[in-house]
């Protein structure tokens, strides 16, 4: 338990807070909502990828050599094989991009597809352009916005 004191508490930097989100995804800690946020950053950021690569290695060096081994039922492989088998939607890859005929998506990842509600822009008449991205999380929802780069981004309001 860490006790967080006005004395105590430490403002992270935004580099901080990148590599701290980004350990947390390859740790697998985030909910669905923001895994989803950080698999879409890093569809677009080939350092990213490289950083969650790194820190997946090093999760598993320290598990390698931390960690003493923990005998498993019998049945355990087939479980989660059998669990793979009923998957219905084999996995998208995150550095592909969704095409449709007539569609501009623009760099939107193949892997979001199965997570869109709808594949159509909705504009709220500043410029900006959503779609809601369905997630089966409690208490997050998610959305995939493009605008301008010189529009601001409100804060949302609820």
């Amino acid at each position: 338990m860490v006790l967080e004191t006005p004395k105590l508490k430490k403002e992270m930097s935004a580099q901080e807070t990148y590599h701290a989100l980004l350990m947390e995804y390859a740790s697998g800690c985030l909910d669905e909502a923001q895994a989803l946020i950080v698999a879409t950053h890093m569809s677009l950021s080939p350092y990213a990828r490289k950083l969650v690569a790194e820190y997946e290695s090093i999760g598993g060096s320290m598990l390698k050599d931390c960690c003493t081994p923990v005998a498993m039922k019998s049945d355990a492989l087939k479980c989660v094989m059998d669990k793979l088998e009923q998957v219905a939607a084999p996995v998208k890859s995150c550095t592909e991009k969704l095409q449709c005929k007539g569609k501009d998506y623009g760099n939107m990842p193949l892997c979001l597809a199965s997570y869109m509600e709808t594949r159509t822009w909705k504009e709220d008449g500043t410029g900006r352009h959503t779609i809601h991205v369905k997630t089966t999380c409690c208490g997050y929802s998610a959305q995939l916005m493009k605008m301008k780069p010189d529009l601001p981004i409100d804060p949302p309001t609820h």
